[in-house]
């Protein structure tokens, strides 16, 4: 995604994805609102309870409306947990992106959005493990569509390192490798939080950006990992 107009396609390719869930209702602007409602009131439900024993009635419950009326605004129950998906990460590469200054180096680009990750996860301390866990209960054309968000992400790191390998602020031998490296420790509040909820998000972003953006960044014409160095095998010969 790269700036103004990469979040416009992104927005376009939402709402035509939004757009083909089915509903009833003939009023856009209630529809709209009810399912930004329902997304909400679906995450926290199926957050708590997952996927399978969350219950739409509940659903219905949380946002204020009966099931009945609920499915004026979905097909299924597998359309609301693509909702969720649809309303949520969006939001993230809006956020993201907000904080790319087009001026920055790519070690300044990838500290401003990693900041900006785990400040997300904190915002939704359960989105992470919400993709890696219900995923599964879509149909492949809606998982297709949520991976392809998910590697925006990717590809937005991926460009601030390239960025940054080409200005000499960082070094990375596979970048596409190191950008989806750099994803899954941003999700790992959300992922370990049975783990990691004991500490503040302060403490948890402090590390987490120890390992993103020290372990990129170029110090004395090295990185801090010298993969080579490391290597037993490749040190001996």
């Amino acid at each position: 995604m790269s700036g103004m107009t990469g979040i416009a396609n992104m927005e376009a390719r939402v709402a035509r994805l939004v757009e083909s869930i089915a509903y009833v209702t003939e009023n856009r602007e209630l529809l709209e609102r009810r399912r930004a409602e329902i997304a909400e009131a679906a995450y926290a439900e199926i957050s708590e309870s997952g996927f399978r024993d969350a219950s739409v009635s509940a659903i219905a419950e949380r946002v204020g409306i009966n099931k009945r009326t609920l499915y004026d605004y979905v097909g299924d129950k597998d359309d609301i947990l693509f909702l969720v998906f649809l309303h949520y990460l969006p939001e993230l590469l809006r956020r993201l992106d907000a904080v790319v200054n087009d001026d920055d180096n790519g070690l300044a680009q990838l500290r401003a959005m990693a900041h900006e990750h785990v400040g997300f996860q904190a915002d939704y301390p359960r989105i992470g493990l919400l993709y890696f866990r219900e995923l599964r209960h879509l149909s492949r054309e809606q998982v297709a569509e949520v991976l392809w968000l998910l590697g925006e992400f990717v590809a937005m790191y991926e460009r601030a390192i390239l960025r940054g390998i080409e200005d000499g602020t960082m070094s990375a031998s596979e970048p596409h490798v190191a950008a989806r490296a750099v994803a899954t420790v941003l999700d790992m509040p959300s992922l370990a939080g049975w783990d990691v909820n004991r500490y503040d998000y302060d403490t948890i972003e402090k590390e987490a950006l120890s390992i993103v953006v020290d372990g990129l960044r170029v110090r004395d014409g090295a990185t801090r990992f010298d993969s080579e160095a490391a290597d037993p095998v490749s040190a001996q010969s």
